[in-house]
């Protein structure tokens, strides 16, 4: 009876409201002291406050997904003129074609590919990255007997390559402000090596 009791209070205990919060305070600083990061946040440098995309004729599912990350980033989505930097995207190649047929005829695997070309320049009009390309592809599948469930399987993998193609560029943007910062600080830092001379020979 003692036992069955001490369960109970001990049951109710962990499974208070209290209890379970500081539980889940518990786990996100064990998480967040691992390095673990929500899914699309890609570390970016702190004193990012905002940052501008150009949308030159990509879908609508694509710029969402760069406001996704954004967000996911702490960072404000805003006007050319109002931010630091800005990435243009523009370009977009969205296709679909088969790998292979089967002995019906009937296609059997399908390769997705999704391109699009990017760049990032600073407020002053600084070219950070030149234009370049970036592409994706993903292959999957098909089944004639489950028509309606590759149908969704294609949707999510496209989903997918879209997120993925954004975090590239995320990544790739912050590679670069590493890298002219770096080169920034180098630039500016004094030489502290003394000039070099030439030793001549003299007779003796």
């Amino acid at each position: 009876m003692r036992t069955f009791i001490w369960q109970r209070r001990y049951f109710s205990i962990v499974h208070s409201r209290p209890i379970k919060a500081l539980v889940v305070i518990m786990l996100a600083f064990i998480l967040n002291a691992c390095g673990w990061h929500l899914r699309g946040s890609i570390a970016l440098p702190s004193d990012l406050r905002n940052l501008s995309v150009i949308n030159n004729g990509v879908s609508s599912a694509l710029d969402a997904e760069f406001s996704k990350a954004l967000k996911q980033n702490n960072i404000e989505r805003v006007s050319p003129t109002e931010a630091s930097y800005t990435i243009t995207v523009s370009d977009e190649y969205d296709n679909r074609r088969t790998l292979s047929v089967g002995t019906s005829g009937l296609a059997t695997q399908y390769e997705l590919t999704l391109e699009i070309t990017y760049g990032i320049t600073k407020a002053d009009g600084t070219i950070l990255v030149e234009p370049e390309p970036l592409r994706m592809n993903r292959n999957y599948d098909f089944d004639q007997q489950n028509i309606a469930g590759k149908a969704q399987e294609e949707q999510l993998l496209r989903e997918t390559m879209r997120r993925e193609l954004v975090q590239q560029v995320m990544r790739r943007f912050r590679y670069a402000l590493l890298g002219s910062s770096t080169q920034s600080s180098e630039s500016s830092s004094p030489n502290t090596q003394p000039p070099q001379t030439e030793s001549l020979d003299t007779p003796n």
